[in-house]
């Protein structure tokens, strides 16, 4: 059987906020590693931000941030930001449209503590419990931002947020769970799925992608084979390899369908 390369995002796929990874997933994807299949994480997390028990998966790397920041065999791929200057002026224009923030960096998630107003304050103290000392204030100006996750507290600002952020990112808008992502321009998860298959050598349509809302379309686009929870939103659920539900075993079923497992 010729071994392939797997690429998973994370939430809504194979972790849960409040339940983590299911026992029977954990199994399948141990037992895919087990097989000779390469296991890759492809989030929207920073890779500071992995939670400890999905880093304690089999994963051989990963494409995290959207493909902001890449690892691959032991070495990083990609590590884009934008940088000096640039970041204030990034600042700036979320403040001006009264929208918090987190940073998400290779090495740190970061926040603003002298901005946190209210309906935020709880975010930052799930955070915190979430990643422990991984969540780091602003004590200066960063002197350089791979990602951003924002919260607008006004709806109505998020044209103007896209628009005056368009220089150096895309904008995802996650209406179903408040917030946005702020994706470095020409950076996505399908892009590092292609620094990875080129790396390892892979054929593309010896490639799987899972996957459950609209960032991960670059994915799904990029690999042999797109697979998408039930959860998806309906508009993209007949583009790709069905998938159940992550609450029934929806990726151990569907790689025993794939034969993978």
């Amino acid at each position: 059987m010729t071994k392939k390369l797997l690429f998973f995002d994370i939430d809504g796929t194979i972790y849960r906020e409040g339940y983590g990874v299911g026992q029977n997933t954990a199994r399948a994807l141990e037992q895919c590693a087990a097989n000779g299949h390469t296991l890759m994480i492809c989030t929207g997390r920073g890779a500071s931000s992995i939670p400890d028990e999905v880093n304690e998966l089999p994963f051989d790397g990963g494409v995290f941030s959207c493909g902001t920041y890449v690892t691959a065999g032991g070495q990083v791929l990609c590590d884009e930001a934008v940088m000096g200057t640039h970041c204030r002026e990034v600042m700036d224009i979320l403040y001006d449209n009264q929208c918090p923030f987190f940073v998400n960096n290779s090495d740190y998630i970061y926040y603003d503590p002298g901005y946190t107003p209210l309906g935020f304050d709880h975010i930052i103290q799930r955070m915190k419990y979430a990643y422990h000392g991984r969540l780091q204030p602003l004590r200066e100006l960063p002197g350089r931002i791979s990602k951003l996750t924002a919260y607008p507290r006004d709806k109505g600002r998020i044209p103007q947020i896209r628009e005056g952020l368009s220089r150096w990112f895309d904008c995802i808008v996650h209406a179903e769970y408040d917030y946005i992502e702020l994706v470095l321009k020409g950076c996505s998860k399908g892009t590092g799925v292609d620094m990875v298959l080129q790396k390892l050598g892979t054929a593309r349509e010896d490639s799987y992608g899972f996957g459950d809302s609209k960032n991960d379309i670059p994915m799904l686009d990029a690999v042999g084979c797109g697979v998408i929870m039930s959860e998806a939103p309906e508009e993209i659920k007949g583009r790709y390899f069905r998938a159940g539900s992550i609450h029934a075993d929806g990726i151990p079923d569907a790689l025993r369908r794939l034969g993978l497992i």
